[in-house]
């Protein structure tokens, strides 16, 4: 999956590329977007 200029809440023009059909951790300190990122891409 790519993902070009994410803006939502705290995260601000992300580019990623994520791997298909593979384990994906998302970590980060409390406050730093992690669950912006995972509901804005559908994880949650």
């Amino acid at each position: 999956m790519k993902i070009s200029q994410l803006i939502a809440n705290n995260i601000n023009k992300l580019d990623a590329i994520l791997p298909d059909n593979q384990s994906l951790g998302i970590a980060g300190l409390f406050g730093s977007g992690k669950t912006t990122f995972c509901q804005t891409i559908g994880v949650f």
